[in-house]
This record gives structure tokens, C-alpha cells and sequence, in this order.
């Protein structure tokens, strides 16, 4: 039996029959495509002739005929349908009635019979009649997709009024064409393809007899969603091109492929969803239907507007793109399913969902989705991930996931600060401050640790976090959550805030003390935090009473019995009136309590936890500050069990005994450092002014006391120190023995002060390892933290307050711990020196790969600093090196990896310095001069730029170059020459004749470099500015003749002269334009003048193979005073560069001002007013360098001598 068509094989049979026949195979075709039951519409027609013939009609028998350009429609939701089935020559007579007409379909090989129940019957004219009908498929299929690999015979069977009136027709149905795999990637078996008709779909298809492309069309079935789904056309059909045709196996005989893989191209679709996917071989003349695929249509995200925003939030946006909401129809009117998008952010380890309910709904379509931006996710400034998913409801559920940011080629939502401080390593905080406790409390970040700051008033305290954004420098996040407690007898901090994992495998916990609670006499309320990893509200409480506890004194955490889990102790008084101590061991909320008995009115407000006896378990030291003035102990056996209390031995005339002396500070230090003494006691007597002491404990092994000091240990402190408040054993050179640090109370005099500890008697450490910071006073928290991730130096966290114009603020200042001693919280470099940089360049100096080293070029010096770590600087040069006649403005980098540097100076020598090799060459320049001269000086307008003019990887050099004393026949010349990878004996790495001269009038100044147009490989070059009266000139330097060459020429013109209403003071060139469609280079200009700074857009075009270009205005603002420099960065860490102008103001308030100008993308800028820091006005001005020292996508300020860092 032969085939017909990939669908039909007929066996012989009566040609009136084949049109019969040719119906069934329409309906298999359909039954086998997997739809269970549908509607099949059909037309049924009979042949009268008109009664006023006199000849009777020819005989002929019914038959069911399918128009060859038709065939069946696949619709979405599982529905078989038929557009064209004819059957001719039924006499129905009259009435029509639907009851009369059946339709049978029978298998004898599957054993089935699928009747098809009439639905409608009409009259089109005389000779035909319409008749719709109803087809149950489920049955059949069944059957039929079990055995998809045989021929299976079937007959139409056609009847009218109960009768047959036609023979049997039959026919055999075969396998179809079927994607046999589908290679692009699924998802719940449907390939994700863009709305936007930009995405490939490879097939692999089977039972194929197609003789090439041509035979072959696919078409993809979608919603038609501008009419309602109940309509006919409730679907729309497009064709899909057929990109790729592979044939994969071909009939020998036949020469008909069998199968291929096919590259097709989904067509675009307006929304989102799923659409159905059929492949139709045409070779037989038929257009025979594959098994379908599925194509789940994704959105397409374009870009975000705006593209900056504050780290707060709430600022309106708008997500452009195409097919963002899904949509349905079923009332003739789209309907946007906003229920079923979902908006995401995600930064730094934290994501923050978007409630739908910010979603402005009355504006947003499939094109554009309004909705209120929250917070930056992380708290942190820098570009988030906005994640869009979509959800479907087909036969299975699906979801589709698309981003903007990361690796998707567009920005995600960009977060700056409003206002970034500038200062040095000092947080200004919100609210006055007791205690501070670093830790891991949110996930990513810039820094090592997060702060928990607490905070008291009243009643009440506050928890805040605050994330580390730079080199010591910490903003805070979210909302301070309020705990309740009421303020103790004692006059101590009211509340306290204890570190810890409190219930097992919890980490970045936080428990909450305080003294008498509000719930009763007899309950204490605490507070257990959990960290959130929540931008808004980073801490959740967790209520929970300690009972029996009319009072807390103190209390220390820490894990006493080695189980995992943290471990509280507490000094408490007790329902009589005596004091006592609890351990709570074993989590909570449900711990184990433990009470330990204390000697009779001891009421210890002092508490550590310690290991004294060194057995590698923690025991409990405890004191009175007042009183009795007594310390006790408990030694631990590492299990929770406690023996004690032993009280100290101590000489009776030792002067802590004495009336009127208070104990400050429990200090302990690290075991097994070798120190002599294990605790160091703060102690002062009488009122502030008054005696002070450093005294030294040590606990006997021998007789298992803890031992009070000797007359010749302890240190009597100066009088003219400050009261002391706090203490901090802590390392400062790394060698395993601990330094005594001490806060005060600052005042007039210094606000830290340290000790050394390993003498028996305890000493002053000098100033140069402990720095005497002005302005740090009443200190209330030391604290030992790493204070930025991607440094292994330590710091050191100081809680204190600074008087700022006769005001206290609350403060957290950063001293970095490096090269053995504690640093500066500024980074003052060469404080003794007094000359002002004329330029500051960055880079790595000492070879060890870091290039946050400095250049400060001053007159007849350059001088070295190296990065010590956290951005800290030695406060003399690590390296200076003298050059006599120095043009300091002149100096260039080579190579800021390899220490190569250039520079000019007055005596007419280009030097080129490498600093590995200390090496130096040079030669003379003053020959370009014109006239050519070879003694006389330079002018100090002279400069040197590196830029690569021939884009061989190379830096190449521009002069500009000018007499020291000008006669009116001088000129200036603008020089370049051309380095190449093979050193001359003159100079490494610099050819020895110029490339290029050109006479320019001696007038001009502040030479600039940079690539302006497009200049490409084939033909390099580089553009050169100069500034003039009035106006800013530019010339091209373009190759002469093949590439490589060494002679190049300076062409004027190419940019039109910049004509101003005033005379230009600086020039910079950088990228304005939006990070979208940025063009890579610095192209566009930001120049000052006349007390305003001006923003130009360049816009370049290729004229005859020529570029020509222009700048056109684009905006303009005001600063305050007279500036003396200009650059440019991501100050705000948004992404988008940013302008910074330092000026001098002038007349009733001369000071300096830093004056930002925040970039909003698209070249468009907002003026906001930056004062270095309320701590600190810098002493130089007029040359400064940006660079983002800690890495947290905020450029930092070198100015003058400062380091000011951005936050």
C-alpha cells in the first residue's frame, strides 16, 4: 500500500470516495496532535437540481471534500477545529434538521468506533448545506498514540437519517512529521523565547518527506488579544522564517529527506505567554501538521529610569521594555494581570521584594511598568539586579524570570548617596551612642564587620545597624529597633548589648539587658535580636522575662560550657536585697539556670570572662567599682561548673583600698602572651583631676589566687592626662603581647592614650605609636575590628563624642592598626612638610602590587608615600627624591604598575625615571623651541602627557613646551613623540627625534590629551587641547602614510576652536553620556570659567571619509569663589560619574569649598554642596586626585595632603 502524503495512504478505491477519504485524514490528523476532546466544524453539502429541470440529476455519490489550501488550526487551550469540509451530493430535503446527519470513525485495528454528534445544520443554497459537528477524541487517541509506530486502517463512515448513504471510505493513518527533540533550552517543556521576534529555535524533526526548505513552513500559533477569547479568531497565525535547513538522513530511492534540524525564528508577540509551535510538510501537495511544540514568550527589559537613585527610596521609576505584564481577554478588552508579575531587588547578598501594591497599575501596560524603587537592598550605595518574574497557568505551572544588571548588558537600578560626606576615617552618627559591637550581622557588603549601635534615652534604647562603607567609615541602614528598660540606680549605661549564637546554629544574634523592667518588681526585661539580613529592619526582637531579678548590675556573654551556643552571665540583685550571679547556658528561650553565691554586700557592677588559670576555660572575674572596692572570682572546668568565690589578695596599704577611689575598668588581657600580670585595673580617685592608676593583677598557679599589685607595679598616671573611662588590651606590632589601650575624657587633653605592658610596671607609649588625636574626647567604647574585607590589618573602633563649634556630636572614628602602631584616623601625608603639592598621582611606588601609594610632586621634590593598609600613610614620605629645577605640574605616569615616570625640567631635560631600577635618563627638549635655543630655562607652563597616539598598547608623549622669559619672537611648540618597545640610548623607550612639532603662541596653557574622535587602528591619531584667551583650542595628530610610521602631523580645525565670554581656568575631559549608549573614551568636556562650570557634549560626524566634530553646550551652574581645580568620579556611587570643583570662597567667609556636581546620566547633572568634613578643613588646596582607595564604588578625595574618604 502506497503512500499518499506524510499523513495518508490510500488503497485503491472509487474516485468520488477520495474527498471522502481526504476528510477523515484532516480529522486524524488533528486526533493525533495530543488535544483530547474539542469541536470539530465541518460542511456538509447536497447536489439538487432546481425542481423546473426536466432532466433528472446525474447519479453520484456523497462525498466529503477538504480544500487543499486548508487545514486544521491547532488552538491554544487544547482545541481541535476544522475550517473546510465539504460534503456533496446528500439530498437532506427539507426541514434541516441537525438530528438527521451523522458522522462515524472506525478503526477495526484499534477497535474503536468515535461518533460524531451533529451541532448545527444550515442551508448555503440548493445545492449545499452547512452542517457543524462534535467529535469525542479522547478515546481514539488513546488508543492510536500507542502505537504510533505502525499503520493503523481506518474508515468515514457518513449517515442520513439512520442510513449510510456513501461506502465506507478508508484509508491508512501514519505518523506525521514530529519534532523528535527540540535543542534549544526548555523549561516545563516549552522553550523561552524574547517577545521582541530576536530568538532561535532549533528543531529536530522526523518522518519527514520533504525534498528541501521549501517543503517545509512553520507556524506559530499565539492569542489574539484584541478580541474576546470566545470568537473564532480568538487566535492569530503567523508564519515563523525558516533561518536553517539541515538535512540529517535522506530515502536512498526517493531522495526525499527523512530528517533535518531546522533553525527557526520566533516571531514577536505583543505579551507574554505561551504559544504554540507546528511544523507543516508541503512535499505532497498538503499541508500535514507535526506534533506541537510550545514557545513561552519572555519579557524583554530594555532599561530603567532614572537611572540613579537615592539609597532611601521611595523614588518613582519606570521599567521600559516589551511583553512586562501579562494580559488576558475574555470581555473583548485586555485585562493586565499585574497579580502575576513580581518585582525584585537584589544586592550584595540581600534581596528585597517589591509588594504589588507598588506597582501604579493605572499608568503600567506591557510596555512600561511604573513603581515606587525601595531602599538599596544592602544599604549600600551601587548598582542592585532587578529581577522581573512573570507567572503562567497553562497545563502546568510556569514562571520566567529576566533581569536588568549583573552580566544582562543594561544597568539594574542604580543607588547613590544624596549628599556623600567627605572626611577622614570619622562616622557621624544620629544620636548620642553607649556601646557599639561589631559583628556579622548582614550578608556581602563592602567591609569585614557590621556595627550594632546602641543607644539609650529615658526608658528606652535603641538598637541601629551600621555597615562598614570604606576604610573605617560606616553608614546606617534600615531603622533603629526600640527595646524598653529603665535606667539603673548605679548611675551606669541603663542597657547593655551582648554578642552571640544564643540558640544553635544561629548566627549574628544580639541579647538585650536591662535593669529593672516595666512589667513588674520582680522582672528584668531583655531583648533577643536576630539579624534579619533586611535592609529596612535589619534587627527582629524576640521578647522574652528573666524572673526574680529586681535589678541586672552588669552582665557579659560568652560560651562557658563549650556547647556551640552563647552563654550569658549576669550580676543581679536578688528579691532580699543580696547580690548574686546567674548563668543562663543551654539557649534560648528556655536556658538552664545557674546561681552563684556571692560574699555578703558585694554588689559587683564590673564583669569579665576570662581564663586566669589558663586551662583553656573561661572563668568569671567580677568587681565593684565603689563600695567595698573588692574582685572576686570563679574558675570554670570548660563544662559549666564554676568554684569560687575567691577574693583578691592584696597588700593592705595598696591605694585602691582607700576611700574615695573607684574602680574604672576590668582589663584582661590575651593568654599566653608572656606579659607579667594577667588584668590590668583602671582605678582614679576623687573628683576629675585627681589621682589615676594603671594596676597590674596576676593569678598564682601555685596557690590558685589572683594577686594585687605591688607598690613597685603599679603606674601612677600624669596629672595632666584626662580622666580615663575605658580600656582596651589589644596588639599593635603582631608579636602576641597586648598594648593597653585607654579612652578619656579627652578634653584639652589627648582623647587616647596607650600603654606598654611588658614591664612589671605598665608605661606610657609614646605618641608616634599611639597618636594624640584633637578634638576626640568623652570616649565611652573601644572596640577591636577588622575594618575592611579585603584587608588583614585590624583597627581600632573608638565610640566617642567630638566637639564641632561648641557642639558635641556623636561620632565612631577608625584607627588602622599597621607596621606596629596605631594610625591616625587621618591620613595626613607629610604633615611636618610645608610645601603644597602641585600634583598628586597614585599608583604603586613600591612595587608590591598596590597602587593605592601616592606622589606628592612639590618643588624640587618627589615625595613617596606607601599604602600601610586601609588606606593608611606613613606622616613622613616612605621615599623622597630630590630633583633640582622640578616643573612639578609636569610629571606624568608611564606605568603605574612597573614606577615609570616623566617629567620636565627647567634646565630644558625630559626625564624619563624608572623607580625599580632607580634609573634616570633624560634629554634636552629646548631644541623643538623656536627659535631652536640650548641654554635658558623652561617656562613653568611646560607639560608632559602620555597618551597612546598610534594605539599600539603603548603610551606615547605630548610637550608643550614654553621659555621661561618669552621675547616677542618666541613661540610655544606642541611636541609628540612617539615610544616604542625598543630603548634608545638617550632616553628608554622614547624615540629620539619628535614626530610632530607645531608653533603655537606662547600664551597658551594647560595642555590636555585625549582620544575626541573615533580615530581607529587603520588611521590613529589623538586630539590635543590648550587653553587661551577666550577660547579652548584643539588640534588632531594623525599618521602620515602607513601605519607605524614614525612621522606624524598635527591638523587643525578637525574641532572647531571653543569660543567662551570668558577666559577658561581648567579643562577636563570625560564620558557624560548615558550608560547606555555610551560611546568608550573621554569625548566630552567640562570646562571652568568665569565662575561657572560648563558641561559640552561633543558631537562628531564622518563627512567624506573625514571626521569633523564640535561641542555643543549642554548645561551650566554656578560654584562659590575661585577655583583652583577640577576632576572627576563616582562620588556618589551610583555608577554615573560625577564632577568635583575645589575653590577658594573669598570676602566675609574665605575658606576652601568642595563643590559636587552629581551626574544623572544623558550628560544632565544636579549641583549639591560638599564641605570636606565638619572635623577637618584641609590646609592645601589647588591640586587634588581622585581614586576609589577602598574599593566601594565611591571615588575618595586626595587634597593636598588629605585623604578624604567618600561615603
Amino acid at each position: 500500500m502506497p503512500r499518499f502524503s506524510p499523513l495518508l495512504r490510500l488503497l485503491p478505491m472509487h474516485p468520488p470516495l477520495r474527498s471522502l477519504l481526504l476528510a477523515a485524514l484532516c480529522l486524524a490528523s488533528a486526533l493525533v496532535m495530543g488535544c483530547g476532546g474539542g469541536a470539530i466544524a465541518g460542511i456538509i453539502a447536497g447536489n439538487n437540481k432546481a425542481r423546473g429541470d426536466r432532466r433528472p440529476p446525474d447519479l453520484k455519490l456523497p462525498a466529503i471534500d477538504i480544500p487543499n489550501d486548508r487545514a486544521p488550526i491547532f488552538l491554544l487551550g487544547s482545541d481541535l477545529e476544522f475550517r473546510a469540509l465539504s460534503v456533496r451530493n446528500v439530498a437532506l430535503g427539507l426541514p434541516l434538521d441537525p438530528a438527521r446527519i451523522r458522522v462515524e470513525l472506525i478503526s477495526d485495528a484499534l477497535k474503536i468506533v468515535e461518533e460524531q454528534r451533529t451541532i448545527s445544520l444550515s442551508k448555503v443554497d440548493e445545492n449545499r448545506f452547512n452542517v457543524s459537528f462534535q467529535v469525542k477524541t479522547a478515546q481514539f487517541l488513546a488508543h492510536f498514540t500507542g502505537r504510533q509506530k505502525e499503520d493503523v486502517q481506518c474508515k468515514l463512515r457518513l449517515y442520513l437519517d439512520g442510513r449510510r448513504v456513501a461506502p465506507d471510505g478508508t484509508f491508512v493513518l501514519v505518523q506525521p512529521p514530529r519534532i523528535d527533540r527540540i535543542l534549544s533550552k526548555e523549561q516545563d517543556g516549552a522553550v523561552e523565547v524574547s517577545v521582541n521576534g530576536s530568538s532561535r529555535v532549533i528543531l529536530e524533526l522526523g518522518e519527514l518527506q520533504a525534498r528541501d526548505a521549501k517543503d517545509l513552513s512553520v507556524r506559530v500559533f499565539q492569542r489574539n488579544y484584541f478580541v474576546a477569547s470566545s470568537e473564532p479568531d480568538a487566535i492569530r497565525e503567523v508564519e515563523a522564517e525558516l533561518e536553517k535547513f539541515v538535512c540529517l538522513e535522506r530515502d536512498p530511492v526517493s531522495g526525499l529527506c527523512l530528517r533535518a534540524r531546522v533553525t527557526v525564528v520566533a516571531p514577536s508577540s505583543k505579551f507574554p505567554g505561551v504559544s504554540i509551535l507546528l511544523v507543516r510538510d508541503r512535499s505532497a501537495g498538503w499541508q500535514d501538521l507535526s506534533t506541537p511544540g510550545r514557545l513561552l514568550y519572555a519579557p524583554e527589559l530594555d532599561r530603567l529610569s532614572p537611572e540613579t537613585a537615592s539609597l532611601l527610596g521611595g523614588v518613582p521609576a519606570v521599567l521600559l521594555g516589551s511583553g512586562l505584564v501579562p494580559a488576558r481577554n475574555e470581555t473583548g478588552k485586555i485585562e493586565y494581570l499585574f497579580e502575576d508579575v513580581e518585582l525584585t531587588l537584589i544586592k550584595g547578598g540581600a534581596r528585597v521584594h517589591l509588594a504589588n501594591s507598588s506597582i501604579r497599575t493605572d499608568l503600567s501596560n506591557s510596555q512600561q511598568l511604573f513603581f515606587l524603587l525601595p531602599r538599596s537592598p544592602d544599604g549600600l550605595p551601587g548598582e542592585a539586579v532587578l529581577e522581573l518574574t512573570q507567572r503562567f497557568g497553562d497545563d502546568v505551572l510556569r514562571r520566567v524570570v529576566r533581569r536588568l544588571g549583573a552580566s544582562s548588558g543594561a544597568p539594574g537600578a542604580r543607588f547613590g548617596v544624596e549628599t556623600p560626606q567627605l572626611s577622614p576615617r570619622v562616622t557621624m552618627l544620629l544620636r548620642k551612642s553607649t556601646q557599639l559591637v561589631p559583628g556579622h550581622y548582614f550578608p556581602g557588603g563592602f567591609g569585614g564587620e557590621e556595627l550594632a549601635l546602641f543607644s539609650t534615652g529615658g526608658d528606652y534604647g535603641q538598637v541601629a545597624m551600621l555597615r562598614a562603607a570604606g576604610f573605617g567609615v560606616y553608614r546606617e541602614i534600615g531603622r533603629p529597633i526600640n527595646v524598653v528598660g529603665q535606667r539603673l540606680e548605679t548611675g551606669r549605661m541603663p542597657l547593655a548589648l551582648l554578642p552571640g549564637s544564643f540558640q544553635r546554629s544561629a548566627t549574628g544574634q544580639l541579647f538585650v539587658i536591662s535593669g529593672a523592667g516595666a512589667k513588674g518588681p520582680n522582672v528584668g526585661q531583655h531583648a533577643l535580636l536576630k539579624s534579619t539580613a533586611q535592609v529596612e529592619s535589619p534587627f527582629a526582637v524576640e521578647d522574652t522575662e528573666l524572673r526574680a531579678a529586681q535589678a541586672i548590675l552588669v552582665g557579659r556573654s560568652a560560651d562557658l560550657d563549650k556547647d556551640g551556643m552563647t552563654d550569658l552571665v549576669f550580676a543581679r540583685v536578688a528579691n532580699g536585697g543580696e547580690a548574686n550571679l546567674e548563668i543562663l547556658s543551654g539557649g534560648l528561650p528556655t536556658p538552664r539556670s545557674q546561681v552563684l553565691s556571692l560574699p555578703n554586700g558585694f554588689r559587683p557592677d564590673l564583669l569579665q570572662l576570662v581564663d586566669l588559670d589558663r586551662d583553656a576555660s573561661l572563668d568569671i572575674l567580677c568587681g565593684e567599682s565603689g563600695g567595698g572596692r573588692r574582685l572576686a572570682f570563679w574558675t570554670g572546668n570548660g563544662l559549666g561548673a564554676f568554684t569560687g568565690p575567691k577574693l583578691l589578695a592584696c597588700e593592705p596599704h595598696v591605694g585602691f583600698f582607700e576611700s574615695g577611689t573607684k574602680l574604672i575598668e576590668l582589663c584582661p588581657v590575651a593568654q599566653g602572651s608572656g606579659l607579667p600580670h594577667d588584668v590590668y585595673v583602671l582605678a582614679a580617685r576623687g573628683k576629675p583631676g585627681g589621682k589615676q592608676w594603671i594596676l597590674p593583677l596576676r593569678y598564682a598557679a601555685a596557690s590558685r589566687m589572683l594577686l594585687g599589685p605591688k607598690p613597685s607595679e603599679i603606674l601612677e598616671l600624669p596629672a595632666s592626662l584626662p580622666t580615663l573611662r575605658v580600656g582596651l588590651p589589644i596588639q599593635l606590632d603582631g608579636r602576641g603581647r597586648d598594648e593597653l589601650l585607654v579612652g578619656t575624657e579627652g578634653g584639652s587633653g589627648p582623647g587616647l592614650v596607650g600603654f606598654s605592658l611588658d614591664a612589671v610596671r605598665p608605661a606610657l607609649l609614646p605618641t608616634d605609636l599611639v597618636p594624640e588625636d584633637a578634638g576626640m574626647r568623652a570616649v565611652v567604647g573601644l572596640k577591636a575590628a577588622r575594618l575592611w574585607k579585603r584587608s588583614s590589618e585590624r583597627g581600632l573602633l573608638v565610640l566617642h563624642e567630638e566637639l564641632v563649634d561648641q557642639t558635641k556630636l556623636p561620632v565612631i572614628s577608625a584607627l588602622p592598626i599597621a607596621g606596629g602602631r596605631l594610625h591616625s584616623r587621618r591620613s595626613l601625608l607629610g604633615a611636618a612638610r610645608k610645601k603644597p603639592p602641585a600634583r598628586v598621582l597614585s599608583g604603586d611606588w613600591n612595587g608590591n602590587g598596590n597602587e593605592n601609594d601616592l606622589l606628592l610632586a612639590v618643588d624640587s621634590e618627589l615625595e613617596f608615600y606607601f599604602d600601610q593598609g586601609s588606606g593608611s600613610y606613613s606622616e613622613k614620605p616612605d621615599l623622597l627624591i630630590p630633583v633640582p629645577g622640578l616643573i612639578a605640574p609636569s610629571v606624568e605616569v608611564l606605568s603605574s604598575k612597573n614606577g615609570v615616570l616623566v617629567w620636565l625640567e627647567q634646565g630644558g631635560e625630559l626625564v624619563h625615571y624608572d623607580l625599580r631600577q632607580k634609573q634616570r635618563s633624560s634629554r634636552d627638549v629646548r631644541g623643538y623651541l623656536d627659535p631652536p635655543r640650548q641654554s635658558g630655562l623652561l617656562g613653568s607652563a611646560s607639560r608632559v602627557r602620555a597618551s597612546d597616539h598610534d594605539q599600539n598598547s603603548v603610551l606615547d608623549l605630548s610637550l608643550w613646551l614654553v621659555p621661561a622669559v618669552i621675547q616677542s619672537q618666541d613661540t610655544g611648540v606642541l611636541v609628540a613623540l612617539r615610544r616604542s618597545s625598543q630603548p634608545s640610548k638617550d632616553i628608554p623607550f622614547v624615540v629620539t627625534e619628535a614626530s610632530a612639532v607645531l608653533r603655537v603662541p606662547p600664551q597658551f596653557r594647560d595642555l590636555q590629551v585625549a582620544e575626541l574622535l573615533p580615530h581607529s587602528k587603520g588611521h590613529p591619531g589623538i586630539e590635543a587641547s590648550l587653553l587661551g584667551t577666550r577660547t579652548v583650542v584643539f588640534f588632531t595628530l594623525l599618521v602620515e602614510g602607513v601605519p607605524g610610521a614614525d612621522r606624524y602631523s598635527y591638523l587643525p580645525g578637525v574641532l572647531p576652536d571653543l569660543r567662551l565670554d570668558s577666559d577658561p581656568s581648567q579643562l577636563l575631559f570625560t564620558e557624560l553620556g548615558s550608560p547606555f549608549k555610551g560611546t568608550v573614551g573621554q569625548r566630552d568636556m567640562v570646562v571652568l570659567a568665569g565662575g561657572r562650570i560648563r558641561f559640552f557634549r561633543n558631537r562628531f560626524v564622518r563627512s567624506n571619509e573625514r571626521l569633523l566634530g564640535a561641542f555643543e553646550p549642554l548645561s551650566d551652574y554656578a560654584y562659590p569663589g575661585v577655583a583652583s581645580g577640577l576632576a572627576a568620579g563616582d562620588f556618589n556611587g551610583d555608577g554615573i560619574s560625577d564632577i568635583f570643583v575645589l575653590s577658594r570662597r573669598v570676602g566675609s567667609n574665605p575658606g576652601p569649598s568642595l563643590c559636587l556636581f552629581a551626574g544623572l546620566g544623558a550628560g544632565s547633572f544636579r549641583s549639591c554642596y560638599v564641605y570636606p568634613s565638619l572635623l577637618h578643613m584641609p590646609r592645601f588646596y589647588g591640586s587634588f586626585t581622585t581614586r576609589d582607595f577602598d574599593g566601594n564604588g565611591q571615588a575618595d578625595l586626595v587634597l593636598g595632603r588629605d585623604l578624604l574618604l567618600s561615603r
